[in-house]
């Protein structure tokens, strides 16, 4: 994986996704790279990946998780 990976950028672009969207998306972006004859995968790899990868969670889901992370004990939840 190149340096160039801007982990908040990527955060962002994947809200809703789970841990086997996250799998997805990065078996995706290997992909993306072998396809470039890369050795290294980039962020370009990955942000060409995330239109491809549908999210799980709905917005009205992810919505209920932070409506619970506002209200109900945010010490307790890490999202």
């Amino acid at each position: 994986v190149d340096g160039d990976i801007n982990l908040d950028e990527l955060s962002r672009l994947t809200e809703g996704f789970v841990g086997w969207d996250i799998e997805n998306l990065c078996k995706r972006a290997v992909l993306n790279a072998v396809n470039r004859d890369s050795e290294q995968v980039q962020m370009i790899d990955f942000t060409e990946s995330v239109p491809q990868v549908e999210p799980w969670l709905s917005p009205d889901m992810t919505e209920k998780y932070w409506e619970i992370f506002r209200n109900d004990c945010p010490h307790h939840y890490s999202f």
